[in-house]
């Protein structure tokens, strides 16, 4: 009986998510939560992480919870929602299972003059490709996009350039707007918020400046580190910040770095930066670099083989701006010279400064460390790139590997491809193993010691 009656409450708290949440949302904070028990005075509802449980317990949430509380069971006015992740309701001896989910915002529809909110709509949750490494970043910005004002706020993402931060920024606002076409929205980075700040001193318009500021009812502000050094900047932005919180408005910052790394930033608005929720984008794995370079290809209306993409990504592993400019240079390249035939080998030839570039650091490049390697371990240098497992081979093309990854910015396919067309997990092995073993092996640490002092030095 109490398992169908979690089933029936479940399946009506589900929906009602569903009719409020955009599926992203929906999938990442509701899909997989549970009902595990239901008593005479509590629902408990189980989540995998504190992110998930901070969501359900919004105000939004707590509502949509009880409507369906109110639907399904009788005297159900002294029932309430208890929301713990899984580590917690094991402990407290709570676990037994279903799923739940919240609802969006009531923005402001102030007479306010209309604000131009800079939005690109070509940067939409649709066409932004999830990766392990954005997971978090993109679950958070749909649940902002879904409740602004009420839930991680402000929300602030941080990760090295072109990697996708400012393609959520415009993503949140244009959902919004698709719900809510009057939100007051605008998008602006850090270094136009300060020439418009100041153009409003030296005109004489500051209050006009406040007032188009203050009465957003979301405020999308890109790269918050260029601030850092400007105290009269700050101190408006402070204000700015505290009028927008204060009435419950959705801010999201984004930075290259994490808010208490930002140098010369006054350590009260670090605090606000992280009085909400913080979260990191890092570069794409190689898989997710395959995905978003398809997904560019069909946005530009390219069409390579299989094959040229995994190359892209192979040799391009730093951000989403790189990937594109190589699609770009791929097509132009093969357009030019080739009629249009796109292979691997042609992809190779418009990569190859790029190539070179990537391998080579500080004048340490691949082919100099195989060199460096053959000729101290006394082994012919066409052996340590081939395929032979011989010991003798074998270990100074591991050495090689290692030192390849450790001292250059080539990725583990293309290193592969350097020793003689290796997998990409051989190379990884090999990276691996050197690493653990240099701990415990002084002779190796003084062999590799040895051959870094070597290709410093090496003319």
């Amino acid at each position: 009986m109490e398992n169908n009656l979690k089933k029936t409450l479940w399946e009506k708290i589900e929906n009602l998510a569903q009719k409020e949440l955009n599926h992203d949302t929906f999938r990442f904070f509701v899909q997989n939560a549970e009902i595990s028990l239901i008593t005479e005075s509590q629902i408990v509802i189980v989540l995998e992480q504190q992110m998930q449980v901070d969501f359900w317990k919004s105000q939004k949430m707590q509502m949509l919870i009880a409507a369906a509380v109110f639907e399904v069971l009788e005297n159900s006015s002294n029932i309430s929602p208890l929301i713990l992740t899984r580590d917690e309701a094991k402990k407290q001896g709570l676990i037994e299972t279903t799923k739940i989910r919240e609802t969006g915002p009531i923005l402001s529809e102030t007479k306010l003059p209309v604000i131009k909110n800079n939005l690109n709509p070509k940067f939409t949750f649709e066409n932004y490709v999830i990766g392990k490494e954005n997971q978090m970043a993109h679950a958070a910005a749909a649940a902002v996009a879904d409740t602004p004002g009420t839930i991680y706020n402000p929300l602030f993402i941080w990760g090295g350039s072109g990697l996708g931060k400012t393609h959520l920024m415009h993503a949140i606002g244009n959902e919004i707007l698709k719900h809510n076409p009057r939100a007051r929205i605008k998008y602006i980075s850090s270094e136009n918020f300060v020439n418009e700040f100041v153009n409003a001193i030296a005109k004489k318009t500051q209050p006009q400046f406040k007032r188009d500021f203050r009465n957003l009812d979301v405020l999308l502000l890109d790269d918050i580190q260029f601030f850092s050094n400007k105290d009269s900047t700050q101190e408006e932005f402070f204000n700015t910040f505290e009028a927008l919180y204060n009435a419950e408005k959705q801010i999201v910052l984004t930075s290259d770095r994490m808010a208490k790394d930002i140098e010369n930033m006054e350590s009260r608005l670090v605090t606000r930066f992280e009085s909400g929720l913080s979260t990191d984008i890092t570069p794409p794995d190689f898989n997710t670099r395959v995905a978003i370079l398809r997904e560019k290809a069909e946005a530009q209306h390219i069409q390579f083989p299989g094959k040229v993409y995994d190359y892209i990504a192979g040799i391009v592993d730093t951000n989403v701006r790189e990937l594109e400019a190589s699609l770009r240079e791929i097509n132009l390249y093969a357009n030019t010279f080739h009629n249009g035939e796109i292979t691997t080998a042609i992809a190779a030839e418009a990569l190859k400064m790029k190539r070179k570039e990537v391998i080579a650091v500080g004048g340490i490049t691949i082919d100099k460390i195989q060199t460096v390697v053959a000729k101290y371990y006394k082994v012919p240098k066409n052996e340590l790139i081939g395929k032979k497992r011989n010991k003798e081979y074998a270990f100074p093309r591991q050495i090689a590997m290692y030192l390849t990854r450790e001292l250059t910015d080539a990725s583990l396919p293309q290193i592969g491809q350097e020793f003689g067309g290796k997998d990409h997990t051989t190379v990884m092995y090999a990276h691996r193993k050197l690493k653990k073993d240099i701990k415990y092996d002084l002779k190796l640490q003084s062999e590799i010691n040895e051959i870094q002092d070597k290709l410093i030095n090496h003319n």
